[in-house]
């Protein structure tokens, strides 16, 4: 039984829509802290990874009516135990998994729980309130404001939830943020050298924010501040921290983090190379060769679900403007494999030319009527400041950015932006 589509069919609500590049990787230490339960996080992810070697036992062919109720009672039996209020904020969170996958009747009395805790004036309090608001996408301009507004904010961003408040507060509007830029700046001593991995974890985040709510100087400030705790933190890092580190203070370093991206020329992609809809090299080379046209720039890749589901709209995208004026480019780097769809995934192990062969394949079979483009920097693209894919950026018939941060898979938002430059053309 695949537990990713058990994670669907139970309903396990989490922000995936895009799919992140993680900038700081949590270590494994903090999974040892001791809640007051006497139940580490540690212990709770052991009896999650128990029931799913129970759940992937189940036969496949099986009526589901019967796997889902088998599902609840090896979740139902791992809950045994476990006592709620007894749990601190990252071990709450962590046994949601299990009261989702034991049915509607568990599920629910953890949703209980946790609008009783996100009452609490503490920073466990706001953690669970964080919570709720992920839940229900992280949109709701009342619902963040409300978090702004905590009174456990101060503590409870001085650990793990630290990183997704500041995701959520990256979504919304900044429209809605604006007012609390100075509270938001007085969090810069959480992100020096010194902090802990679990708040550190929400660095960049927080630097996005003050950059897109706050004044230039407090964006600025919030930049500089965590480009030296990287490089302050990255002589001490072991190799997997010191491969994150590296690639924050590249995006830090970058045209997007710096302010230099909107209006500005699009920064070099380094395309080293292209495949059209018929598999033939593009007419082009870089960017700076398409001037005169629109270019929406996709970024994707293969094993990105939500690149994937968003072709139909870029199908219709590309079937409703003239190729003369606009331009299509699906922007991808070399991964190492190809996460074909319809046919077995392909181990490319450094060899370029089987990718660029797998990757005309998957545009065959995907019907992809656009041009493909591998870029030599990474798709997390450091100078568009990316951090998920897809990521979709609009160059106007100059060659400058005119729009970034938008999705494949919001057509009318892409079509408004594209429709507004053709008509000023």
């Amino acid at each position: 039984m695949n537990k990713t589509f058990l994670a669907a069919s139970v309903g396990l609500a989490v922000i995936l829509a895009p799919v992140t590049a993680t900038a700081f990787a949590a270590p494994r230490a903090q999974a040892t802290r001791q809640p007051a339960s006497g139940m580490t996080v540690e212990e709770i992810q052991k009896r999650i990874q128990a029931a799913f070697e129970q759940i992937d036992k189940l036969p496949i062919n099986a009526d589901s009516g019967a796997n889902q109720r088998k599902t609840e009672e090896i979740a139902g039996r791992a809950l045994q135990g476990i006592d709620l209020s007894k749990l601190d904020a990252a071990a709450f969170n962590a046994v949601f998994q299990l009261y989702q996958m034991a049915g509607a009747e568990r599920a629910g009395e953890y949703s209980a729980a946790r609008a009783a805790r996100a009452k609490l004036p503490t920073g466990d309090g706001f953690a669970a309130a964080v919570q709720m608001a992920s839940m229900g996408g992280g949109r709701d301009a009342d619902a963040i404001a409300g978090l702004l507004n905590h009174p456990g904010f101060n503590d409870g961003m001085k650990g793990a939830t630290a990183r997704t408040m500041l995701m959520l507060l990256d979504r919304v509007d900044p429209a809605v943020v604006k007012p609390y830029a100075a509270r938001l700046a007085a969090l810069k001593p959480l992100f020096g050298a010194d902090a802990s991995q679990d708040t550190f974890t929400g660095a960049l985040s927080w630097v996005r924010v003050m950059r897109s709510v706050g004044s230039p100087e407090q964006g600025e400030a919030a930049r500089t501040s965590v480009l030296e705790a990287c490089k302050t933190r990255l002589a001490t890092a072991d190799e997997r921290q010191k491969k994150a580190l590296t690639r924050s203070i590249e995006v830090l370093d970058g045209a997007a983090m710096r302010g230099q991206l909107m209006g500005s020329m699009a920064p070099d992609l380094k395309i080293n190379w292209t495949a059209t809809a018929d598999g033939k090299p593009a007419r082009w080379k870089s960017l700076a060769d398409l001037k005169g046209k629109v270019v929406i720039v996709d970024f994707w890749a293969t094993w990105c679900g939500p690149c994937v589901a968003s072709f139909p709209k870029l199908a219709e995208l590309r079937k409703a403007y003239s190729a003369d004026k606009v331009e299509i480019v699906g922007v991808t780097s070399l991964q190492g494999h190809v996460a074909h769809t319809k046919r077995t995934r392909v181990e490319c192990n450094g060899d370029a030319a089987k990718e660029q062969a797998e990757l005309v394949q998957f545009m065959k079979d995907m019907g992809m009527t656009w041009t493909v483009a591998l870029s030599a920097k990474d798709v997390f693209n450091p100078d568009f400041g990316i951090n998920s894919v897809p990521y979709v950026a609009i160059i106007d018939q100059t060659g400058k950015v005119y729009k970034t941060s938008l999705h494949s898979e919001d057509d009318a938002a892409v079509r408004a932006a594209v429709d507004e430059l053709l008509k000023k053309k």
